[in-house]
């Protein structure tokens, strides 16, 4: 059965294709000449609200007028908010005048010059934008969804699974931490995690800022060029006393061979399901933006079905009073969990391993696990798993050990 149109999308552009739409647009976009026609309606919605509070003052009281300084706070440039809380000043001494001594209180006063002072404050930064109303902050939630990627690195692979999370610090919405996993020139699976210095929106513009370019060059750019390349367009960039870590996994899906470039980061891990035991990979080079023509040489292997690559930042390990080297330990402690829980990988399995390490973090949080099935698991997601087990008696289900629970066997 074909599926029905949604009807917000055309109700959305038969907007846009109004009038009213086109002018909202051009006001929210920050026009000068849409801005007059708003600034006149303010100035008439004082002038009736002070009438109301002359006239009815039990239904209609002074402090009304914080709505039109309110709403030209939005929508106004900043000289015609000071127009705006000029006629609101105004009406003011009217109807204090007028209404002498019952009419508008020191204190009502008081607070309407305060609110004025403070939508000035606030709105300068959308000023400096040059967009009005709600289009700063939609821009905002743009430029943060880029930062998060747009798919697993392994969907659509047969044969493997992963799963990743960006959290970052202090519950902010803006992260130094990010992925890339663009879809490159050259075949295989290629990711780069990069923790840029700093954490959440104090960080932010220089990661939104290195994430589009590293994107770029991870298209264009051989494996064991791409480091190079980024270190020389962060030198380039002139950053003063910020750089950025980076750990860069280049892998065949056919043949599991895989290679793993380090600037300045966290050594990459690697599960060998056979052996029971994580393996840490190679240290790497010096940080990007730090040294000049830095060469960065890989450390290589291959994964067998069932092994897994592990990519995390800092914000994972590091706890006040701990060293590195034990943050590292309760890290792949965590991660054996859940490799040995879920063969195959579940989407929210990076949320959940964040969860157990560092739900408390006080830096930004990432992680990438990258996991070659092992012979025989189940095609089914998790959440199928749970369907099958779920039809099987209780009694029944709990016997049925993890491994059988993951492969079809």
């Amino acid at each position: 059965m074909p599926r029905m149109p949604r009807a917000r999308p055309r109700l959305a552009a038969r907007w846009s294709a109004s009038r009213l739409g086109r002018f909202t647009d051009r006001l929210l976009d920050g026009d000068a000449r849409a801005g007059q026609p708003v600034l006149g309606l303010l100035v008439a919605i004082v002038a009736v609200l002070t009438w109301g509070s002359i006239a009815v003052p039990r239904w209609d009281p002074p402090s009304s007028l914080v709505f039109p300084v309110l709403l030209g706070g939005v929508l106004l440039s900043r000289t015609r908010q000071l127009l705006l809380f000029a006629a609101v000043l105004g009406a003011m001494g009217v109807d204090a005048a007028l209404r002498h001594p019952g009419g508008v209180t020191a204190g009502t006063a008081i607070v309407v010059v305060l609110l004025a002072l403070t939508v000035l404050f606030t709105s300068r930064i959308r000023l400096r934008l040059g967009l009005r109303g709600h289009r700063a902050e939609m821009l905002l939630l743009e430029l943060r969804d880029r930062l998060q990627p747009d798919a697993a690195p392994a969907d659509g692979l047969s044969g493997w699974s992963s799963t990743h999370a960006l959290v970052p610090a202090g519950g902010a919405r803006f992260s130094g931490d990010f992925l890339i996993s663009c879809a490159p020139e050259f075949p295989g699976v290629h990711v780069a995690l990069v923790d840029v210095s700093g954490k959440g929106s104090r960080a932010a513009g220089r990661a939104l800022q290195l994430s589009g370019a590293l994107c770029a060059l991870l298209d264009a750019i051989p494996a064991d060029g791409f480091l190079e390349a980024a270190n020389d367009y962060v030198i380039l960039r002139g950053w003063e006393e910020n750089f950025a870590t980076a750990i860069h996994a280049s892998l065949d899906p056919e043949t599991g061979r895989f290679e793993v470039y380090n600037a300045g980061h966290h050594p990459a891990a690697r599960w060998r399901q056979r052996e029971r035991r994580w393996e840490l990979m190679g240290a790497g080079g010096a940080a990007l933006g730090l040294l000049a023509g830095e060469r960065y040489l890989p450390s290589e292997g291959e994964l067998e079905p069932g092994d897994a690559l592990l990519l995390f930042t800092d914000g994972l390990i590091e706890r006040p009073g701990q060293s590195l080297e034990a943050g590292t330990r309760r890290l792949l402690a965590a991660a054996e969990r859940l490799l040995t829980e879920e063969w195959v990988l579940s989407p929210s399995a990076g949320e959940r391993l964040v969860r157990s390490v560092a739900a408390d973090g006080g830096d930004d949080r990432a992680v990438l696990l990258l996991r070659r099935d092992p012979a025989g698991a189940f095609i089914h997601p998790p959440a199928a798993r749970r369907e099958l087990l779920s039809g099987l008696p209780l009694d029944r289900a709990a016997t049925v050990p993890v491994a059988a629970r993951t492969l079809g066997t």
